[in-house]
């Protein structure tokens, strides 16, 4: 009798520890195993599908383009040539907790984003985890109420396709918010922009980064389902 219950009782503390043990599976990542992961860097810039309510993100790639318009002041008949945009800066993202939950497809990762302007606020930030969809978008050209565009020689009159670049867009993706972090100092608070996910993912997932007028980061942390422990 004493043996069955004993027998029973080493049953349920197995059990209890196998269920404890179901419940998470979460490893750390090291930053240095995340960077692995990161593609496409300097490449694609953020934006939105040309949609009614810009609702889904999409990604442009404009290395290859160097199309050139000008635009001509109708009052002085002045004329600047365009685009004359400076070279972009990447995003840089430091993480200082990654975990990876393989069962139950769950990824946590904490960490601080740089390479943006001093002033930028967290609303500017658009961070997302989803499947990217490769598609092409066009570049067009419009009228402007500032002066006259000429493309080619030739009066823009109507809005017009100029080109097409490579470019890619999110199937199935949630977004996240930054947020603010104060840190004291000797010298004065450092503001810092931070994030903090704990989402669900699978094994086709990517989590992008991005900001306007900066290269979006991209990390295929799909793999980490894919990779052996």
């Amino acid at each position: 009798m004493k043996i069955d219950i004993l027998i029973k009782q080493i049953s349920f503390l197995f059990l209890l520890c196998y269920s404890i043990e179901s419940l998470s599976q979460e490893h750390n990542i090291t930053y240095k195993e995340l960077l692995t992961t990161k593609t496409y860097e300097n490449v694609y810039e953020f934006g939105w599908l040309p949609t009614a309510y810009r609702e889904i993100p999409c990604f442009r790639d404009y290395r290859n383009n160097n199309f050139k318009m000008t635009m001509k002041n109708s009052k002085n008949g002045k004329s600047i040539e365009l685009p004359q945009e400076k070279d972009k800066t990447a995003l840089k993202i430091i993480s200082d907790k990654i975990k990876i939950d393989k069962k139950n497809k769950r990824i946590i990762i904490s960490g601080e984003i740089t390479g943006a302007w001093e002033h930028v606020t967290p609303g500017e930030f658009e961070i997302y985890i989803g499947q990217k969809k490769d598609t092409i978008s066009n570049i067009t050209l419009s009228p402007n109420l500032h002066g006259d565009i000429f493309y080619n020689g030739r009066k823009v009159d109507s809005t017009i396709v100029v080109d097409t670049v490579p470019a890619f867009y999110l199937k199935n993706f949630k977004k996240f918010s930054a947020t603010r972090s104060y840190i004291e100092s000797d010298k004065k608070d450092e503001q810092k922009i931070i994030f903090d996910i704990n989402s669900e993912f699978d094994e086709k997932s990517s989590l992008i980064f991005a900001v306007s007028s900066r290269y979006v980061e991209i990390f295929n942390i799909g793999v980490f389902l894919r990779r052996e422990n």
